[in-house]
């Protein structure tokens, strides 16, 4: 055989993506499990790997011993280039992605602490041209009882910005009077555009009691409002029995 490199970049890896798909579906699952088939995709994109690489490798051999036919190995490097490649571009992705997240993470503290040191920084930003990691901790921060947004700044965010009005019921500092005075208005964006406000006054252990008793029963709003209503209420009366028995609620 004057070719036995350039032959075996088309043999060789075929029998390992073959015995590397039996395996794949026949070889034993471990203790924990195969959630999703994830063990069979990645024995076989395993065995594919290897594959691509002894292709390359013996393509490679081929060409340096200057073999007759050492072209045909291309037909097998090729491919494994291009397979090897796209692996590496996830990996790399994947990277970027962790290190992206990390530092989002980072500001998203950063950020969080600002607001509970001062939550005025809020009044100052324009939320209606922020769509960054900002928007998301406001929003968290109207269920953050630790930022201590007073009722005149949520009145103002109300008042100034209605791209984040929707969230601010949720905290704490709204009282009855002024979760009662926007309920009806919330009640009706919950049928034709959003049910996210009248949610977050489902949320507020604050908002009157006969007002949540009325999302909590009903059966045309929304469930997306209704279960944080139901949440709270089942919340209330745990905190009730638990103070009746003399202990102390949990936070």
């Amino acid at each position: 055989m004057k070719s036995p490199f350039a032959i075996a970049a088309l043999i060789v890896p075929a029998l390992i993506v073959g015995f590397g798909f039996i395996y794949a579906i026949r070889g034993p699952i471990p203790p924990s499990g195969d959630w999703g088939g994830i063990t069979i995709f990645l024995r076989a994109g395993i065995s594919m790997g290897i594959a691509a690489i002894v292709a390359i490798v013996f393509c490679g051999v081929s060409f340096a011993r200057r073999e007759p036919v050492c072209e045909v190995s291309l037909i097998a490097a090729l491919p494994s280039v291009l397979y090897l490649g796209w692996i590496g571009l996830n990996i790399v992705e994947v990277r970027l992605s962790k290190a992206n997240s990390v530092a989002l993470q980072a500001h998203y503290t950063t950020f969080h602490q600002q607001l509970k040191d001062d939550p005025s920084v809020a009044l100052s930003l324009h939320w209606e041209e922020i769509w960054d990691y900002r928007r998301g901790v406001i929003i968290d921060s109207f269920r953050d009882s630790s930022v201590p947004f007073s009722l005149d700044q949520l009145r103002n965010l109300y008042s100034n910005h209605p791209s984040i009005r929707d969230y601010l019921f949720a905290h704490e500092a709204c009282d009855s009077d002024f979760i009662a005075s926007h309920f009806e208005e919330a009640r009706a964006l919950s049928f034709h555009l959003s049910y996210e406000r009248l949610a977050s006054i489902g949320r507020n252990k604050n908002t009157p009691l006969n007002l949540l008793e009325e999302i909590a029963s009903s059966k045309d709003i929304p469930v997306g409002a209704v279960h944080p209503a139901q949440y709270t209420l089942e919340k209330m009366r745990r905190e009730q029995d638990a103070t009746s028995n003399g202990v102390k609620p949990p936070n």
